[in-house]
């Protein structure tokens, strides 16, 4: 099992991959788990078409991650995540298990954090503006048609999927920011020994 892991690190998360990369197979790989956290919470309390859509979602996260890592067209994965998952399924999501009652606004700050962090530039933040503007619209036409909505049954089950979405959102979103701080110190340290190894130089080159 131990060795399994490993070597689903060592080939996904390695540290000579591009940082956008790990981020892109940190996502593909907490949607993975989100999903089937979610799809087991629809199953326990009825939400057959959130269960569904999760289960989905599951299959498609899956499905990125390994054609990424065989084809290296890793620019292809965040266009079809963007644009699939996160403004397609998420919102259908969204109706489908409770609209803002339940944990998918946790999820859509999910989806515009690695929205900024996948691409760059102002690309990056015009695509983010979209998802947040499209997120607020979604919620007003939930308010405003909530016949729409696929509302939970209780406040018990409520309750379940804001804990558990909640706390499986800030995982995925701790381990980005575990990976971004690393990356940052790994390039500190290294410009630190740069700059040794340079001011070493001019002290025996004056010496010289």
């Amino acid at each position: 099992m131990k060795a399994n892991v490993r070597e689903f690190a060592g080939r996904f998360f390695d540290k000579s991959l591009d940082f956008r990369v790990r981020l892109f197979n940190v996502l593909a790989a907490g949607g993975i788990g989100i999903s089937i956290i979610s799809l087991i919470v629809n199953l326990s309390i009825s939400m057959w078409v959130s269960a569904a859509v999760s289960l989905v979602l599951a299959v498609l996260s899956a499905t990125l991650l390994l054609f990424t890592y065989k084809t290296g067209k890793y620019q292809t994965g965040y266009i079809v995540t963007i644009v699939t998952i996160f403004m397609f399924f998420f919102p259908v999501l969204f109706f489908t298990s409770g609209a803002y009652t339940g944990g998918m606004p946790s999820v859509f700050i999910f989806a515009v954090l690695f929205t900024i962090l996948m691409l760059e530039g102002k690309r990056a933040i015009f695509v983010s503006l979209i998802e947040i503007v499209e997120y607020i619209a979604i919620s007003i036409i939930a308010y405003k048609n909530p016949s729409l909505v696929t509302w939970f049954a209780t406040e018990a089950d409520m309750l379940a999927d804001v804990l558990v979405t909640t706390a499986a959102v800030s995982l995925s979103c701790g381990a980005v920011l575990f990976v971004h701080i690393r990356e940052y110190e790994e390039q500190r340290v290294k410009l630190s020994e740069q700059n040794e190894q340079l001011k070493l130089y001019d002290e025996t080159k004056s010496t010289f």
